[in-house]
């Protein structure tokens, strides 16, 4: 089995606050944080502060670019995919499984897993393990 590391699967990039916890992070920057959180949820996607890293919107660009990309070389085969939950996250709502209130930040637990199929360009849900999605 080859073990191949991408970094286009990291997870999100919190520009000159990476390694920060994200307490002392929201407490460094709560007014930030009380703009972002009045926000539209469509808006929350594209929004986006200088050097705080990246936007949902960037986020998924890269990541659903890779995964198209290991489908297309990959296709009929099948492909762990080991990424962080916060892309996972992020990945669910694009796909339409939930939004930002039906999966909130933690919604994603330790070992959590996403069974998807693909043709090289669109992504359909097989099965969702590990996620806990808040009732509306």
């Amino acid at each position: 089995m080859a073990i191949i590391a991408q970094k286009e699967l990291r997870e999100r990039s919190f520009g000159r606050h990476e390694g920060k916890t994200g307490k002392k992070l929201r407490q460094k920057l709560q007014e930030y944080y009380d703009f972002y959180d009045r926000l539209p949820q469509l808006q929350k996607r594209r929004f986006h502060s200088k050097d705080e890293g990246e936007t949902d919107a960037q986020l998924m660009s890269r990541f659903i670019t890779k995964l198209r990309e290991i489908s297309l070389a990959y296709l009929g085969k099948n492909v762990l995919i080991v990424t962080h939950g916060g892309v996972m996250r992020c990945f669910l709502i694009r796909l339409g499984f939930g939004d930002e209130k039906s999966l909130p930040s933690g919604s994603i637990k330790n070992l959590a897993s996403i069974k998807i199929e693909s043709d090289g360009v669109d992504f359909f849900i097989k099965q969702v393990s590990g996620v806990k999605k808040k009732s509306a």
